[in-house]
């Protein structure tokens, strides 16, 4: 593994393919729901990552 971009809490923030396979959905889904904001991202540079709490409150929200 690369470099691993943490926050300010010690979580491991999450790249897109990271949470494809979490939700079991496409790539490209996860970039559509970032750009929707339906999934909070920050960018990182030219990269997007999301907090492992938002991926949280997303799921509750979302899947449960």
């Amino acid at each position: 593994m690369t470099e691993i971009h943490r926050n300010l809490q010690g979580e491991p923030l999450l790249k897109a393919p990271e949470i494809a396979r979490i939700l079991n959905i496409s790539v490209q889904m996860v970039y559509k729901l970032m750009s929707t904001q339906q999934l909070p991202s920050i960018h990182i540079g030219r990269s997007r990552r999301v907090r492992p709490t938002d991926l949280r409150k997303y799921i509750e929200t979302n899947l449960t």
